[in-house]
C-alpha cells in the first residue's frame, strides 16, 4: 500500500541564507505530520561569470577605468562560489563600440581568479570617445557576460600644434 508519494524538491538559496540544520515539515489534514532530518543549504558551483554592481560607466582616454570592473564567479541564484580559485583566467575584449585598444597596465587583457572574483583594475582604454560594452570571458566554461555602456570621453590634452 502506497501512503505518499515523494516529489522532486529543489532549494534555492542566497548565500546568506545558507545554513545547516533546516529541516522539512510535510502534513496533510486527517493524517500525522513530521519533520525530515536536519540538513544544510549551501550555495552551487559557479557556472557563469557575472559583473559585481558598481562596475565603471564612463572614463577617459588613457586613464584607468575607476571604479575597477570586478568579476565573479556566480552560481545560477547570483551567489559568488568564493572556492574557485584556479590558473583560468577572465579575459575583456571590446563587444562594441569603435575599435580602440583595451589594456591593463602590463598590457595584458587577461586576470586570475581568486576566491571567485578577478578584478581588473588597470584597464585603459585607447582609442575614438564614444560608447563601448566589454565581454568578459573564462578560459574554462563558465558563462561570458557582457557590460552596460561606458562611455569614454577625451582624455587630456598631451600635444599642442
Amino acid at each position: 500500500m502506497v501512503i505518499a508519494t515523494a516529489v522532486a524538491l529543489a532549494l534555492a538559496a542566497t548565500a546568506a541564507q545558507a545554513a545547516t540544520g533546516y529541516t522539512i515539515t510535510y502534513s496533510k489534514a486527517g493524517l500525522v505530520s513530521g519533520d525530515s532530518a536536519s540538513f544544510a543549504v549551501t550555495p552551487g558551483d559557479a557556472t557563469k561569470l557575472a559583473i559585481h554592481s558598481g562596475a565603471p560607466t564612463s572614463g577617459n582616454v588613457m586613464v584607468p577605468l575607476s571604479p575597477s570592473f570586478v568579476i565573479n564567479t556566480v552560481d545560477p541564484e547570483g551567489n559568488t562560489d568564493t572556492t574557485v580559485s584556479e590558473t583560468g583566467t577572465v579575459s575583456v575584449a571590446y563587444a562594441s563600440g569603435t575599435t580602440a585598444g583595451v589594456v591593463d597596465s602590463s598590457g595584458t587583457n587577461t586576470v586570475d581568479v581568486v576566491n571567485g572574483v578577478a578584478t581588473f583594475d588597470n584597464i585603459v582604454l585607447k582609442g575614438k570617445t564614444g560608447d563601448y560594452t566589454f565581454t568578459f570571458s573564462h578560459s574554462g566554461s563558465y558563462t561570458a557576460v557582457t557590460s552596460d555602456a561606458v562611455t569614454l570621453n577625451p582624455g587630456a590634452a598631451v600635444l599642442l600644434k
